[in-house]
């Protein structure tokens, strides 16, 4: 005796067909065509959206931005801040991070310096100060 057709509809272009129940189980799209865009929008368990994060810093994925590295990813803290300019930062302007934690990414929380020097000025508003040294004969 065999066992009776299943009615199943298809994930992509919503056709319905008639399968066996074996097949109905793993049944997703009804053809090639309709695998492909289906396997198009299907990310890896792993996939955490296009973020990462190294040295404390999120980095995130922005493909063909002008300063994004070898593969599309951007520090967070400079894509927001270009998002709120509306324009892309030099490679002289320096984010810096109010409280001090990297991944804190909050606009409240950035602070735009116009270069490197200014932004080490606030963090040692009298300049580098060194420790004197006794003096041994």
């Amino acid at each position: 005796m065999r066992p009776k057709p299943t009615l199943v509809t298809c994930k992509i272009c919503t056709k319905t067909l008639l399968v066996k129940p074996s097949r109905a189980i793993k049944f997703k799209t009804c053809s090639k065509k309709c695998f492909s865009i289906y396997k198009t929008g299907h990310r890896p368990y792993h996939w955490k959206g296009g973020k990462l994060k190294h040295k404390g810093y999120i980095y995130v994925l922005v493909k063909g931005h002008p300063f994004g590295d070898r593969d599309g990813y951007v520090t967070e803290h400079r894509y927001i801040m270009e998002k709120k300019l509306g324009r892309f930062l030099s490679r002289d302007e320096v984010v810096h991070h109010k409280n001090g934690i990297r991944d804190d990414n909050r606009i409240k929380n950035l602070e735009l310096f116009a270069s490197h020097s200014l932004h080490m000025s606030s963090h040692f508003p009298k300049g580098r100060q060194f420790k004197k040294r006794p003096i041994f004969h």
